[in-house]
């Protein structure tokens, strides 16, 4: 059995997947139904670390560290988004409340 934690991975990049398509491509027929699968892996990876994490908050909190890491790696090397003060200064400070959250 995994730990749940790599459920909530799992959830997280194809979440991201599915931001990625939306950003990329205008929202058509054949665009939603190559965003149902991701959709559907996101939802059972999430459901997997949900049901199996230790609390609630827990699966929470990581999955939203794993978001912003995902999406700031996203926005850099995909989306030509600069990095500025606010986000050198954010990123850190939403992962150090993760941590206090979670412990």
């Amino acid at each position: 059995m995994m730990p749940w934690w790599v459920g909530t991975f799992i959830g997280s990049i194809f979440l991201s997947i599915i931001v990625f398509i939306s950003r990329s491509y205008d929202i058509t027929w054949k665009i939603q139904l190559v965003m149902f699968i991701p959709l559907v892996l996101s939802n059972l990876g999430f459901w997997y670390g949900f049901s199996h994490a230790p609390k609630f908050i827990n699966c929470w909190f990581i999955g939203t560290s794993i978001n912003v890491i995902i999406a700031l790696v996203l926005g850099i090397f995909i989306f030509d988004k600069s990095i500025n003060l606010n986000t050198m200064i954010g990123i850190p400070l939403i992962l150090i409340g993760t941590y206090f959250m979670v412990r």
